[in-house]
């Protein structure tokens, strides 16, 4: 019938320019859904009858969560963003602007069955220590890929990090794979910056849950009140995850899980202060394995980096996650 019918009615069913538009958007839909084979296929569809370089872009990226790097390496070439994605294939950690990175492979002293303490693997040595000796968290050999975790009991067993991490003027970049707390507590964290002073005269930021959530949040408290000074969107799961914030310097939050977007939202940059009260595993009955922050907002690319060097490293074998 199609070909009995004249020209102008065929016209209806041929593909057309709006109908590759419409399978790449489905395709950029999919990726940022947390579904890159989905994304890839409808990616690779659209491109093969229009080339467009924000689509090749898109299906590199899908390409790289999938493993297929070869792929990945050619779409962002032939996008001309070769020298861009250079981070991403490095899949390492980016020594600019690094002020914490606590390895529990690397670094962890201990007495007994206690760390006494988590020694900085960045430039800034700032270690990690117990507030009393007697009473710090304790190591499992073997908890998430065969690497260890510190284990933290939630019970005044959290370690303290030294006075500092003053200016994030530049921006934030926070990652960690841990073990999240899933019993309702008010309050409990992965990693907390903050001033000695609570209540409504705290400045912090954070990762972990905060009182007025239920989910794992990454929270930017200040004097300047805000109406939700947190990005929510990670229910609290048994398991180890691994989890990432990116607060840019225009205000823009963005919190990540597996490398997938949870939640994003506008918060109040934590201002210029001298932090005393900064801590890991604070009120957290869980495990935490690694942990990375920066003082500057890091770019996409090597935000997919870092999360590429936390999959290989943690969760090798595992799948992308996909939202429920």
């Amino acid at each position: 019938r199609y070909r009995k019918a004249s020209a102008d009615l065929q016209g209806y069913v041929n593909v057309n320019a709006w109908d590759t538009t419409a399978t790449a958007l489905l395709g950029i839909a999919a990726h940022y859904a947390a579904h890159p084979d989905r994304a890839e296929r409808a990616l690779t569809e659209a491109l093969s009858r229009r080339n467009e370089k924000g689509w090749l872009k898109v299906r590199a990226e899908t390409r790289y969560l999938l493993g297929n790097t070869a792929g990945a390496r050619e779409d962002y070439r032939d996008a001309g963003l070769e020298k861009e994605a250079e981070p991403l294939f490095a899949r390492r950690i980016p020594p600019q602007g690094l002020i914490l990175w606590l390895r529990a492979d690397a670094g962890v002293d201990v007495a007994g069955a206690l760390v006494t303490k988590w020694q900085d693997q960045s430039n800034g040595r700032r270690d990690a220590a117990p507030k009393d000796p007697t009473a710090g968290p304790q190591v499992s050999a073997s908890a998430v890929g065969g690497r260890p975790a510190i284990i933290f009991g939630g019970k005044q067993d959290d370690l303290w990090l030294p006075d500092g991490f003053e200016d994030f003027s530049a921006g934030l970049s926070l990652f960690v794979v841990g073990e999240p707390m899933t019993e309702p507590v008010e309050e409990w964290s992965f990693l907390l910056l903050a001033t000695p002073a609570r209540g409504a005269a705290r400045i912090e930021a954070c990762i972990g849950r905060r009182r007025d959530s239920d989910q794992i949040v990454y929270g930017a408290e200040d004097l300047q009140k805000q109406n939700r000074a947190f990005v929510e969107g990670v229910p609290p799961a048994k398991g180890f995850e691994s989890f990432s914030a990116i607060h840019e310097p225009s205000g823009e939050a963005r919190l990540y899980k597996r490398g997938s977007p949870a939640g994003s939202g506008t918060l109040i940059l934590p201002r210029k202060t001298l932090r005393a009260r900064n801590r890991v595993g604070a009120g957290l009955k869980g495990r935490v394995a690694e942990i990375a922050l920066y003082n500057r907002s890091l770019s996409e690319m090597e935000r997919i980096g870092v999360e590429a060097y936390l999959k290989e490293r943690y969760f090798p074998d595992v799948p992308p996650t996909e939202k429920r």
